[in-house]
C-alpha cells in the first residue's frame, strides 16, 4: 500500500467540500460524504491503477470518480498524491493548471 499524500490544493478542496456539504445538506451528510472520499483514497492506495489516465489535462494524472467529485491523483515510487478533488461539473483543466 502506498503512502497517501494530499496537495495543499486538495486539502483546500476537501475543506470546501465539507463546508458546502454542511451548509447545504447538514453535518451528518457532509461527514458521510467526507468519509466516503477517504475510503476512495484508501481504495486508490491499494489499487493504484484503478483510475484511468486523465487525457484532458495533459498533466500525467489519473482520475477516479466518487459520487459528484473527481479525484485527480499521481502515483510515484513511494506515494499516491491526491492533486485535486473537483466537482464533476468544474472546468478541471482550468483548476488543475492553476
Amino acid at each position: 500500500m502506498k503512502q497517501l499524500e494530499l496537495s495543499v490544493a486538495a486539502d483546500a478542496d476537501l475543506f470546501d467540500i465539507l463546508a458546502y456539504g454542511t451548509a447545504s445538506f447538514g453535518e451528518a451528510a457532509s461527514d458521510e460524504y467526507y468519509l466516503g472520499l477517504c475510503d476512495a483514497f484508501d481504495f486508490l492506495c491499494d489499487q493504484l491503477l484503478a483510475g484511468p489516465r486523465d487525457e484532458v489535462s495533459g498533466l500525467d494524472l489519473r482520475r477516479w470518480r466518487y459520487r459528484q467529485h473527481h479525484i485527480y491523483y499521481r502515483v510515484d515510487v513511494r506515494s499516491l498524491l491526491i492533486v485535486r478533488v473537483l466537482h464533476c461539473a468544474a472546468d478541471a483543466v482550468r483548476w488543475l493548471k492553476d
